[in-house]
């Protein structure tokens, strides 16, 4: 179970029903999730979140390819460096 505080864009915890009514699920799929430039929170029962990833799976051609964030590498010293390092 989800005992976080605050969650990235795009991720998704299980969390405990708290104020459970009769018939209902005792654990939901929380996430928030950007759509059309708005953060949009999501909460899904566990079927639902199987089913969204079932019907991506089925339909890989209209899936939008995953994009990766490319940070910076910090630059690495050459061999100059660590001559001058040596002295």
């Amino acid at each position: 179970m989800a005992n976080k505080k605050t969650i990235n864009i795009g991720e998704f915890v299980t969390i405990e029903n708290k104020s459970r009514k009769a018939g209902a699920n005792s654990r939901y799929v929380f996430g928030y999730a950007s759509t059309e430039g708005r953060e949009v929170p999501l909460m899904l029962t566990e079927c639902e979140y199987s089913k969204a990833i079932d019907r991506a799976n089925k339909n890989p051609e209209d899936c939008i390819r995953r994009y990766k964030v490319i940070r910076p590498q910090p630059k690495k010293k050459g061999f100059m460096a660590w001559l001058r390092r040596k002295n």
